[in-house]
């Protein structure tokens, strides 16, 4: 007896449920699908009607592909100005939404205002630098009573920002740029590093006196505090090196901060530009 064994599923193929072939990219797998599920449909359903009803000619084949095609062609052409009018009316709901929104103060402004506590330290000795800087953000949204951030459901992973571009000196909302995040970036680590120098003083251990008549009590004295200073050095180096965060890339920490911003300030676009 012949038992024919499935293809075994490796990670990130696609496998017909059909005729178990599979494949690499999802594209090529749904085009598959679909004629393979049609003619396993078929196989299963013939009905005497069907079985007997005459095979067209190439040309009438030909006629019904270009007439399939061409209805394709439009309904395609249909779906990318329903999808583009789609688009410029939400752009304008953005535009018309924020217009009305004028923070006191820009997001560098904001940024330069957030405190570093020792709860914003823990995070980083415990995490990284990204850790740190998400928590700072979070316990420091309500600084300002209108944010100069803003983000909608309707827009995934896209962040406005209230600030000036480039030789401007009155800002104005718009998507967040690159540099913008680089800035943020920087005046967020330099505050990590202030507070960093501040907690290194505050947790200095003093230098022990000992007692010159008694050598052998303040040698092994000596030595336990040796080590005690050694350990809490190595400690101070590893955190040091994470609030530099030397191992953490550009890009997760440009990926943390505008995923946290987009979290935070997160809106459902209004259907009236109204506020």
């Amino acid at each position: 007896m012949n038992i024919q064994r499935r293809p075994k599923k490796t990670m990130g193929d696609h496998r017909c449920t059909y005729c178990y072939r599979t494949y690499k990219k999802k594209e090529n797998y749904d085009k598959h699908l679909q004629c393979c599920e049609f003619f396993y449909r078929s196989r299963n359903t013939t009905t005497d009607e069907s079985t007997y009803e005459p095979l067209p000619s190439q040309r009438e084949l030909f006629q019904l592909v270009k007439e399939l095609a061409y209805k394709c062609e439009k309904m395609q052409k249909t779906i990318d100005n329903l999808t583009s009018n789609s688009l410029t009316k939400q752009r304008k709901q953005i535009t018309d939404y924020l217009q009305y929104r004028s923070p006191q103060t820009t997001a560098i402004e904001w940024t330069r205002n957030i405190s570093i506590t020792q709860k914003h330290l823990d995070a980083v000795f415990e995490g990284s630098i990204i850790d740190g800087m998400a928590s700072a953000i979070k316990d420091n949204i309500h600084i300002a009573s209108l944010l100069p951030f803003c983000s909608f459901e309707q827009k995934p992973n896209t962040i406005y920002i209230y600030s000036t571009i480039a030789e401007e000196t009155i800002p104005k909302w718009h998507q967040m740029t690159m540099d913008e995040v680089d800035k943020i970036i920087s005046i967020l680590s330099y505050k990590f590093l202030q507070a960093f120098i501040q907690w290194q003083k505050k947790t200095a251990i003093p230098k022990p006196t000992y007692d010159d008549d008694d050598d052998d009590d303040d040698d092994e004295d000596a030595e336990r505090q040796m080590k005690v200073e050694e350990e809490i050095k190595n400690q101070h180096m590893l955190y040091m090196i994470k609030i530099n965060g030397t191992r953490t890339t550009d890009e997760k920490k440009r990926a943390s901060i505008k995923k946290t911003l987009y979290s935070l300030t997160q809106y459902q676009l209004p259907t009236s530009a109204t506020p």
